[in-house]
């Protein structure tokens, strides 16, 4: 992929939330790597799609993203199930910006 497109998105993310300790890569997951979930990613998309002019509407962020909060841990400590989430990385953002769309098809799905 554009390393340009790229740095524009790690660009992005440290705009909205700061640098990580780790490097972001294609292979960073937002949930698990970034930390972001619940009104953060209903931000966080609403930025991207309008810096990218990706339409983000059809992104079910519940499918992708716990709700604020410990309601996951709550889960796997009363249930002993964890919440299984499915996974959005920085390398499919790549491509959606790259497409410009995001949809199943850029998310694997």
């Amino acid at each position: 992929m554009d390393n340009e497109i790229f740095n524009q998105l790690k660009s992005l993310i440290i705009e909205m939330r700061g640098r990580y300790k780790i490097e972001l890569t294609r292979d960073t997951q937002l949930e698990r790597d970034l930390k972001i979930t619940g009104d953060d990613a209903l931000e966080f998309f609403e930025e991207f799609g309008k810096r990218f002019d990706i339409d983000t509407e059809d992104l079910e962020l519940s499918e992708y993203f716990a709700p604020e909060g410990s309601f996951s841990l709550y889960k796997l400590i009363f249930t002993g199930k964890e919440t299984k989430k499915k996974v959005i990385t920085l390398g499919h953002l790549e491509k959606a910006i790259a497409l410009g769309k995001l949809d199943g098809n850029v998310l694997g799905d």
